[in-house]
């Protein structure tokens, strides 16, 4: 049984929390044999502003996707004597069973990763390979704040973000079967850059691509503000009630995945004022003459085979509201009607859920993090 430590309980960080309880008390389970085949757990959640279980879980169930999920969670997350348990609904009371056996999770609310040490230490005595789960952006952000996760004790750390120095750029689906028991830090990327390998991926090995570029009309994040402030990059000092074109660099971390891509793509992404929900179009060059029925055709077998649960394929027609709800689960949706060819050109267009998607493949990539072998880690 994987156990999992939660760094940061911002949106991400409590969306990661919702998804792995899911996984254990709501049949929610991607289909994908890597993956291990007992629920994941959450041992510890650490956010300085978040120590009080009652309030923490209230926003953890706030943000569920529809009435069921909320119910589901109020259910199975519970406060008794100041501490949050997770446990199925029936065997609260009873928890003789292993299957009823509830899940303590730890609150603290350290603002340095190495005064985890001893809770790590606690955490370790179930599961020797302690992945930590951090959703700080401190992490991504500070090598040294990564670093001092593993110094505390965790034996890996997984970051929900591009990072300035990790052992490697990981999308789930797209090339972490790269992964090896050496690799401590690993860095997740965005949600644009996972919505994006995952297709890129297929069309890379079926087609070859000589370049590309990417648009992503993305929505509001948490750098932006209702007002105008100061901002080194005006235009994301803006009020987020503007559409806002600005940098990402989603396109080229591509090339940090799909090592064949690098250098070959770049872009720029479009904030619009929603609270979640995006989409991407891509214009590729191919590398040898594709057809619109053959670029459908690949991405389609890639959605219902090896990219499961993983990447998704629809020839429904689409808007931002249908992704929120019916897409939470995937990184990726291929838009089958604004998926074509034109002029040699490939068009792409992806939708992504940019909260529960995202979260849904950073959880499947922790999950393969905790099946590394940890006695032929490095010191």
């Amino acid at each position: 049984m994987a156990s999992f430590a939660v760094n940061g309980a911002g949106a991400i960080g409590r969306a990661a929390v919702r998804e792995i309880l899911f996984r254990s008390y709501g049949n929610k389970r991607p289909p994908k044999s890597y993956l291990s085949q007992k629920p994941p757990m959450v041992g510890l959640i650490n956010d300085p502003a978040f120590t009080d279980p009652n309030a923490l879980k209230r926003h953890i169930v706030r943000g569920s996707k529809d009435r069921s999920d909320r119910e589901l969670l109020r259910q199975v997350l519970n406060v008794r004597d100041g501490i949050l348990v997770a446990c199925e609904p029936e065997h609260f009371l009873s928890v003789d069973s292993v299957a009823g056996k509830p899940t303590f999770i730890e609150l603290t609310g350290f603002r340095n990763p190495r005064e985890l040490a001893a809770a790590y230490a606690r955490l370790k005595e179930q599961d020797p390979n302690l992945v930590v789960i951090d959703c700080s952006r401190f992490a991504a952000e500070d090598p040294s704040f990564a670093q001092a996760h593993l110094e505390a004790g965790a034996t890996r750390l997984v970051i929900s973000a591009v990072a300035k120095k990790s052992d490697m750029l990981v999308v789930y689906g797209a090339n972490h079967e790269e992964l090896r028991p050496e690799h401590r830090i690993i860095a997740d990327g965005s949600c644009t850059t996972n919505c994006i390998s995952l297709p890129l991926s297929v069309i890379e090995r079926v087609f070859g691509v000589n370049s590309g570029f990417m648009l992503t009309v993305h929505a509001a994040t948490t750098e932006q503000f209702i007002y105008d402030v100061p901002n080194k990059d005006e235009r994301k000092g803006r009020s987020l009630f503007n559409l806002i074109p600005t940098t990402t660099g989603a396109a080229k971390a591509v090339g940090e995945i799909i090592t064949s891509l690098k250098g070959k793509l770049d872009g720029f992404a479009l904030r619009v004022p929603l609270f979640n929900g995006s989409i991407a179009i891509t214009i590729l060059n191919p590398a040898k003459p594709v057809t619109t029925d053959e670029l459908r055709t690949a991405l389609k077998s890639a959605a219902e085979t090896n990219l499961k649960g993983v990447m998704a394929y629809s020839s429904e027609k689409l808007v931002h509201e249908d992704i929120l709800i019916d897409h939470a689960n995937v990184a990726s949706v291929v838009d089958e009607e604004f998926t074509f060819v034109l002029g040699g050109l490939v068009i792409l267009t992806t939708w992504y859920n940019n909260i529960d998607g995202f979260t849904a493949n950073l959880i499947n990539l922790a999950e393969a993090v905790a099946k590394l072998e940890v006695s032929s880690m490095r010191a």
